[in-house]
């Protein structure tokens, strides 16, 4: 069950019912975990006192991180643009955009797009379709932005928008260096 507790299964060798996405041991606590419907799981706790173990359910919020990054940077002056997203993503509430290891008192485009479009551009790739293009963006004396702002109301679930930051700078292979892509998706 790629991207779930289930994961943190550790079988034993000896255990042939064991495949590591259905009956499995913890690896602390050597409870036996049973997958059964959705995001709720039966787990057996084993107890060593002879007495009969006890099975409880526990209930995992299996929702996708509100921001992923998709790399792609490409390094500059300052080596490896990082952009990075905070904020629960929940309508109304605060989010924030952090660049970091931008072009010391440059500048930047910040690039946002409605779907990933993954193009070669300036030898680099450009992650985001350039939907939206925000020019000029000052980077303090560290090649650093940080953008705070309140997240819309009323976009879809499951909406996801694509980040970039796109930055003039001589020592990038054609005058520009790129952050990571990123993803955020509307919870």
């Amino acid at each position: 069950l790629p991207g779930t507790v289930a994961n943190e299964i550790v079988c034993s060798d000896d255990d042939l019912l064991c495949d590591g996405t259905d009956v499995g041991v913890l690896r602390d606590s050597y409870a036996q975990l049973a997958v059964t419907q959705g995001q709720f799981y039966i787990i057996r706790v084993a107890n060593y006192g002879g007495t009969p173990a006890q099975d409880f359910q526990l209930h995992l919020d299996l929702q996708p991180a509100p921001w992923g990054d998709l790399g792609m940077a490409l390094a500059g002056t300052n080596g490896l643009p990082m952009l990075s997203g905070s904020g629960t993503l929940d309508g109304g509430t605060l989010a924030t955009l952090n660049l970091t290891h931008g072009l010391p008192d440059g500048s930047t485009y910040l690039v946002l797009g409605v779907a990933a479009l993954q193009a070669p551009f300036k030898g680099g790739t450009l992650v985001p379709s350039p939907d939206v293009i925000l020019a000029g963006l000052p980077l303090d004396d560290q090649g650093a932005l940080e953008i705070t702002f309140p997240w819309p109301v009323g976009l879809p679930v499951c909406t996801a928008l694509y980040w970039q930051a796109w930055i003039p700078d001589q020592g990038g292979p054609v005058g520009f260096a790129a952050s990571n892509g990123l993803s955020s998706t509307q919870p």
